[in-house]
């Protein structure tokens, strides 16, 4: 929560507009209410990360010419190789890469002809994974490759992509 919190106070300091998704409507509207209060305009719809409709939806209200996409949504919980089931994995991986799948494609034709920046939130799970987070590591590992693949096929076209990682 505070990596994607500190990323639109940033942008939004920078003259960004800010359009938030998430599933919780309370944590948007507290979230909204701080950037109002620190001057940053922003507006938010109610999704779920791993529900491809909603997320087009979403993105269709608040991202409208979208010139940067940060895409940092996860199921954070514990999990082991041992007691994970591969329905709950592959569930899992549906918000933490299908979703930013989803997403990317969704706001890709507004920053064709202008170029833009899309950035997914990573961690230190996708370069050294834990264990005891099985899913999570996976989900960030599967992550930092498609950031990756989509930075060398974008770039051509004008569009960054990277990994924003926070540690702390």
């Amino acid at each position: 929560p505070k990596i994607g919190y500190a990323l639109a106070r940033r942008f939004g300091r920078e003259g960004f507009e800010i359009g938030m998704i998430a599933r919780n409507e309370e944590h948007l509207q507290h979230y909204e209410l701080s950037l109002w209060e620190a001057g940053v305009s922003s507006s938010y719809a109610v999704a779920d990360a791993g529900n491809g409709e909603q997320l087009r939806k979403a993105l269709d209200q608040v991202g409208k010419n979208t010139n940067v996409l940060i895409y940092n949504a996860a199921v954070v919980e514990k999990s082991s190789a041992e007691k994970i089931e591969a329905e709950k994995l592959v569930s899992d991986l549906q918000v933490n890469v299908g979703g930013a799948l989803v997403a990317i494609k969704q706001v890709l034709p507004s920053m064709l002809d202008k170029g833009g920046s899309i950035l997914c939130t990573g961690g230190s799970f996708a370069n050294a994974p834990n264990p005891n987070y099985f899913s999570l590591s996976i989900g960030k590992a599967a992550l930092w490759n498609l950031a990756m693949c989509c930075a060398k096929e974008y770039a051509p076209r004008g569009i960054q992509v990277g990994i924003v990682s926070g540690y702390g």
